[in-house]
This record gives C-alpha cells, structure tokens and sequence, in this order.
C-alpha cells in the first residue's frame, strides 16, 4: 500500500478506475505472496544453520535478479534469457 502511495505522489502513478485491474492486481499480489514464501520455505530446508545461509541464497537471487531484468533493460536480454524471466520471478 505504501508503495502505491509513494507512486502516486512522487511518480504520477494513474490508478486503475475499474474493479477488474485491482482484482487482478490482488490475485496477482497473493500468488506472488504464496510462490516467495513457498521459495523462502524451501531455502530454509537447504540451509543447516545461520552462517551458511548466505551462501544458499546469495546465488538464488543473483540468477532471479538477472533474469528478472534487475541488472539489465528485459528488452536488452538475450531471447532465451526473457523467455526465463517471462515465466514469472519471485523478488528475493
């Protein structure tokens, strides 16, 4: 919610007039919600203890951050590397 505010004062964020954006904006939110807690469930039965963890996770989102477009314009990507990142990303 915060982040809408910030983006519609600071960045002219226009925001949607009809229940049909926002549904879509909510089911989308929850899925993303369910798919990086599901990641961070996961990546918590790999790690044995606190000092390995970075070692777990750093590469996990360094390869999420780069197929996501993070690092890069998507549009600039190699084809095969979009095609990865279109399937849907969860932000780590």
């Amino acid at each position: 919610m915060l982040l809408i505010v910030i983006g519609v004062l600071f960045y002219d964020l226009t925001l949607p007039k009809t229940v049909g954006p926002w549904l879509t904006f909510l089911w989308v939110a929850g899925l993303g919600t369910i798919a990086c807690t599901l990641l961070g469930i996961g990546v918590a039965g790999i790690v044995k203890n606190g000092r390995t963890a970075p070692a777990v996770v750093s590469p996990l989102a360094t390869v999420l951050q780069f197929v996501s477009g993070v690092f890069f314009v998507f549009a600039t990507l190699p084809s095969w590397m979009q095609g990865i990142g279109a399937q849907g990303h969860c932000v780590v």
